[in-house]
């Protein structure tokens, strides 16, 4: 009996191993067609992927609408991925919301959106937010606040924070100006 349960824990082992391979390859190739803006190839595989609750499918299935103006569909796979704590999808969600794409404009929904990816160390989300106080949009204007926020993103190397961090550095905003850091 106890061969027979190590046999069945083999077999299950590789046959979730050999799911699990199939499963990156489609989902590689989908990223592969999302890539050349084959919008609608990797949506048929990303929509595969999201019946077996692939929180990532849910993301780029929203960025799929999105890219061919279904916006309201988008929000939908946004909300599916916010809801499952996935980062990127909030990061999404939240720009709908600010934007209003698909959605009513909800500046408060979409600074809680962005906090929650930003916390779970998304570069776009903690950008996001830094603008967001940068600007006063959903928040009192905050220099400071949205320089710390870049910083946090332009240390994972997203380009607009370090942009924003040189602009901030030239003007004096939110920390002292200084002309040789900007740089």
């Amino acid at each position: 009996m106890e061969r027979m349960m190590k046999s069945f824990v083999l077999v299950c082992s590789f046959a979730w191993s050999t799911f699990s391979v199939q499963a990156v390859g489609q989902f590689t190739t989908a990223m592969e067609h999302f890539e050349k803006k084959e919008y609608q190839k990797a949506e048929l595989i990303f929509r595969q992927e999201a019946t077996s609750d692939n929180v990532a499918a849910y993301y780029y299935l929203g960025k799929c609408c999105s890219e061919s103006d279904r916006l309201e569909e988008a929000v939908k796979w946004y909300q599916k991925g916010a809801e499952l704590k996935d980062p990127a999808a909030q990061n999404g969600l939240a720009w709908c919301y600010q934007n209003g794409l698909g959605v009513y404009v909800d500046l408060s929904e979409a600074i809680r959106l962005y906090r929650l990816s930003a916390e779970q160390d998304f570069p776009k989300a903690m950008s996001n937010l830094g603008y967001c106080y940068s600007n006063g949009i959903g928040v009192k204007e905050d220099h400071k606040i949205g320089f710390e926020w870049f910083s946090k993103a332009a240390e994972k190397h997203n380009p607009y924070a370090e942009y924003a961090i040189g602009f901030a550095y030239f003007y004096g905003l939110g920390v002292e100006e200084n002309r040789e850091k900007c740089a």
